[in-house]
């Protein structure tokens, strides 16, 4: 009788060894693999769930947004990326804004400026928004609007300029601060090279 509990104390242990070693085996090729994998900018833009991670206040959205124009005009977007990154720059606008902007249009647009900046090889080399002191905030007909400055370090065929706009963004029923509309300021500087 302790013969046989030995024997299946030594095959138990001998089988834990064995599925130990199937699972680091297994790990370090799933470590592995998760390495390789490059996840590009408009792969992490595109990926942010912007239902259960709403940046939360306006300079945040800006810098998001942002990140999708730098998306658009540094990166290499397939005619796919950029109607899904057309889509995450409307889930950042105003509901009035997004009126303005249907889908098709909006990408067909954002597809032509592509265009543009390639022709000009136009690329954004910085993006900064005005500090959290800097934003201000008024009230017009009972709805919390934010004024964000952002500039932008352009570099193209000519040289460097450096271009400023302001955004304007209302908050929503759900207390989130969406993009109502910008316009460029104007104190643009241009650097030759």
């Amino acid at each position: 009788m302790k013969k046989t509990v030995g024997w299946i104390i030594a095959a138990v242990l001998l089988v834990a060894i064995v599925c130990g070693a199937f699972w680091g085996i297994s790990k370090n090729k799933n470590d592995d693999v998760e390495k390789n994998v490059n996840i590009t900018k408009i792969d992490e833009v595109v990926n942010k769930d912007l239902q259960r991670q709403y940046p939360k206040t306006p300079r945040e959205v800006v810098k998001h947004y942002n990140k999708i124009l730098e998306c658009f005009y540094n990166e290499n977007p397939t005619d796919k990326q950029v109607k899904k990154l057309c889509k995450k720059s409307l889930e950042l606008f105003d509901d009035d804004l997004k009126k303005e902007n249907p889908i098709d249009s909006y990408v067909s647009s954002v597809k032509s400026d592509i265009k543009k900046y390639k022709d000009e090889s136009k690329t954004i080399k910085q993006s900064t928004v005005c500090s959290s002191n800097d934003v201000m905030y008024k009230e017009d007909k009972g709805a919390e609007i934010a004024y964000v400055d952002a500039s932008y370090f352009m570099k193209d065929k000519k040289g460097f300029a450096k271009t400023f706009q302001t955004y304007v963004l209302r908050k929503d029923k759900n207390s989130q601060w969406k993009i109502l509309v910008w316009y460029k300021i104007d104190k643009s500087s241009s650097i030759q090279e």
